[in-house]
């Protein structure tokens, strides 16, 4: 936890200028999880975080940053007899990440024709615009995007931290983290790394089904929300007709998004553009493990769930998700619902049964 937690909080190459933006995470930053659990001794949090503020400020031997770790050590220390004085158990969340854990690490390497970091903000700034345009069920919600480009890990996180600004105060931010390892891995595209921010926002906002004992959403309905409400929001206005003229977009996906969107040549476009997306990650997840898994758009997953699955979908299960999403028309100013599982998506069985989620990890 302590590990994850210091991926998440600090990056890899360090900055001194950086120092009260962590300062300001040790009062802020003290509890997260996916799942639900309960901290009695938030303080030891407190101390673990501490030491590795601590560690990173004395890892180069400079005589500046010691004399910073030294004086935080002096300031932030009075503060603990403060909490050890409130022990109390409180609720914190961990990060929901977008792939299952790996040990895949992406450095910078200007050699490879990686993602740049221009690029990587760009994306997520135009997202973090579009927030409040996002079909949202949190009322008053507010989501802050954390670009980490200096941490190599492929994945990305959604959480929620809960601060304590004042004694019995606690108010909470909603997070995704998002990590420069995962948008210079060799297989992703800039339309791709949107759409794991659609994701995570996903995770917020997707609705029912939900993982238990927990604020996200499915990994599955994460996944439905991102092609089928979030992208669509991203892609607006970009003339998609004549950008996608010039991509290659598989034949399948040509044909289903022509065929759901028969009104609308734009529509169709963003179909194609948000199922290529999907293909990105489909073929990134693919090679998390020892071998490669190859996913298609005409080879769906053949399993059928006899229950919901709230975890991590099969790979190809993964990009019939995404396509679904993709396809199905209905209206993204209709928001989800983490109540009724029909609102705002497509239904099995039903005139719009090609946009509906796959059987492969929903039971409707």
């Amino acid at each position: 936890m302590v590990s994850l937690l210091g991926h998440y909080l600090l990056p890899q190459k360090s900055h001194p200028l950086q120092l009260i933006h962590y300062i300001q995470f040790f009062f802020f930053a003290r509890w997260f999880h996916c799942g639900t659990r309960t901290a009695v001794f938030g303080w030891v949090f407190d101390l673990a975080y501490l030491a590795k503020l601590l560690s990173w400020l004395t890892a180069s031997g400079d005589v500046m940053k010691n004399l910073l770790a030294l004086f935080s050590l002096v300031a932030l220390l009075p503060l603990f007899p403060t909490q050890i004085t409130h022990l109390k158990a409180s609720t914190y969340t961990e990060p929901c990440g977008m792939f299952p854990p790996n040990n895949l690490r992406f450095p910078v390497d200007p050699k490879k024709g990686q993602m740049s970091i221009g690029v990587f903000n760009a994306v997520l700034r135009k997202i973090n615009s579009l927030i409040p345009q996002m079909p949202e069920m949190v009322s008053n919600s507010r989501v802050k995007i954390m670009p980490m480009w200096d941490n190599n890990e492929v994945n990305a996180y959604a959480t929620i931290i809960q601060a304590e600004n004042n004694p019995g105060v606690v108010t909470q931010q909603r997070v995704i983290a998002m990590f420069g390892g995962l948008a210079r891995h060799p297989m992703m595209t800039v339309d791709g790394f949107a759409l794991v921010a659609c994701h995570e926002l996903g995770h917020h906002f997707g609705g029912y089904p939900a993982k238990q004992d927990s604020f996200a959403s499915a990994e599955g309905q994460a996944d439905y929300y991102g092609t089928s409400k979030c992208l669509r929001v991203v892609f607006a206005g970009e003339n998609n007709v004549q950008l996608m003229s010039r991509r290659a977009v598989d034949m399948s996906a040509r044909l289903q998004c022509n065929h759901a969107f028969p009104n609308s040549a734009e529509d169709a476009a963003i179909c194609m553009r948000s199922a290529m997306a999907g293909y990105a990650l489909g073929t990134t997840l693919g090679s998390l493990g020892n071998t490669v898994e190859i996913v298609k758009f005409n080879t769906p997953e053949k399993e059928v769930v006899t229950a919901t699955n709230t975890s991590y979908p099969s790979t190809q299960c993964r990009l019939d998700t995404y396509f679904r999403g993709s396809l199905c028309p209905e209206p993204t100013n209709q928001p989800m619902s983490f109540t009724d599982a029909n609102k705002g998506a497509c239904r099995q069985n039903s005139v719009l049964d090609f946009g509906a989620r796959p059987v492969c990890w929903f039971k409707n």
